[in-house]
């Protein structure tokens, strides 16, 4: 009999806290992987993990749909005034972060030890895991969407050369 499924939440939260300015490896998106254990994946993290940013105060789910305007590289700067939305699609990957969420108390400290609190920052991370239904449904709905757009543009097609058959163009 297998084990039961352990039940994961539908997103992680952590806090970030980083040094605004500090060296290279201390102050972006790509440090984040270390204390979340990311550097040990089997794969590229790109294959896995989409990274988004949002402002602060955006209220509500983001829609998958939305995802591409809000991309940001892994070496952009941390900064306070975006939260960032991970967009995992490994199950694996997802229960790891979730795992250190719980050891951590849902906090990442990016700060060396000892750094006064009025040189500290703090941001939001959400880890999303992606639904693979969500996906298909998302795919599905594209792909109906595309057949629609060129049957618009062949009619659209259609009438431009019969106005143009009447005007003698």
């Amino acid at each position: 009999m297998a084990a039961p499924r352990r039940v994961l939440p539908k997103e992680i939260r952590f806090a970030l806290e980083f040094q605004p300015g500090a060296p290279f490896q201390q102050s972006i998106i790509n440090s984040i992987m270390v204390p979340s254990n990311l550097d040990q994946l089997y794969c590229s993290i790109n294959e896995i993990i989409y990274p988004t940013a949002w402002p602060v105060g955006f209220g509500g789910d983001p829609d998958i749909i939305d995802l591409p305007t809000h991309w940001v590289p892994w070496d952009d700067d941390i900064v306070s005034t975006s939260q960032y939305h991970f967009y995992v699609a490994d199950l694996e990957v997802y229960e790891s972060m979730a795992a250190v969420a719980t050891a951590t108390d849902n906090h990442v400290s990016m700060v060396p030890a000892g750094l006064a609190f009025d040189l500290r920052m703090e941001t939001i991370l959400i880890v999303h895991q992606l639904p693979m239904m969500q996906l298909m449904e998302l795919v599905a709905r594209s792909a109906d969407r595309i057949i629609t757009l060129e049957r618009r543009l062949g009619d659209a097609e259609a009438a431009i050369a019969q106005i143009r058959f009447h005007l003698g163009l």
